[in-house]
C-alpha cells in the first residue's frame, strides 16, 4: 500500500530491434526496453528521474512526483 505503479511500453518495429533502450528509475538501471516489451515498477511516494538511454548515452529524462493515494 501507498505505492505508485508506473508502467512503460514499447510499440513493436521492426527497425527498432537493434537500439534496444534501457530504462533507468531513479539512476539504477531496471530494464532492457524491447520492441514490442513492457516495463511494470513500483514507485515510493515522492521525487523520481526515468531516463532512457541508447547506446550508452541518455536520450530523455522525465522528472516527475507521486504521492501516496492519489490517481
Amino acid at each position: 500500500a501507498g505505492k505508485a505503479q508506473l508502467y512503460m511500453y514499447r510499440p513493436s518495429n521492426f527497425f527498432g530491434i537493434l537500439g534496444m533502450p534501457y530504462i533507468l528509475v531513479d539512476g539504477q538501471e531496471t530494464y532492457e526496453l524491447r520492441s514490442g516489451g513492457s516495463l511494470y515498477y513500483e514507485l515510493s511516494p515522492g521525487s523520481h528521474k526515468v531516463e532512457l538511454t541508447q547506446m550508452g548515452a541518455i536520450a530523455r529524462t522525465i522528472k516527475f512526483s507521486v504521492q501516496a493515494g492519489k490517481k
